[in-house]
C-alpha cells in the first residue's frame, strides 16, 4: 500500500449524464445529473518536522481528478489521505 497526503484544491459542478433506474431498479438509460469535478494535489511544506514535508519528500508531485454524482463530501482546502493498494475482484462493490 502507498499512502499519499493530498489537499482538495478545486471543486466545480457541471451537468452530466448518470444511469437512470425505474422504481423496480431496472436500468432505463441515462438522465442529466449534477456532477462534482474534484481535484486533489499533493501537500507541501518546507518545515523540517512537518508531516507534509515528509510526504512531499516521498511524493514531490502528483494530482488526482475525478467526478462524482454523489453529494460532494470533500471540503475545499482540506487535506486528505489517499491510500493506493491492489484491488481484488471480490472487493468490487455491485450496484
Amino acid at each position: 500500500m502507498v499512502r499519499c497526503k493530498m489537499r482538495c484544491d478545486a471543486v466545480t459542478t457541471r451537468i452530466g449524464n448518470a444511469p437512470a433506474y425505474d422504481d423496480s431498479g431496472k436500468h432505463t438509460g441515462y438522465a442529466p445529473r449534477l456532477l462534482w469535478d474534484v481535484e486533489f494535489n499533493v501537500v507541501y511544506s518546507e518545515k523540517k518536522d512537518d508531516e507534509n514535508k515528509k510526504f512531499w519528500d516521498a511524493t514531490p508531485s502528483g494530482s488526482l481528478k475525478f467526478a462524482t454524482i454523489k453529494a460532494m463530501p470533500w471540503a475545499l482546502g482540506q487535506e486528505y489521505y489517499v491510500d493506493i493498494h491492489p484491488a481484488r475482484s471480490e472487493e468490487v462493490p455491485t450496484a
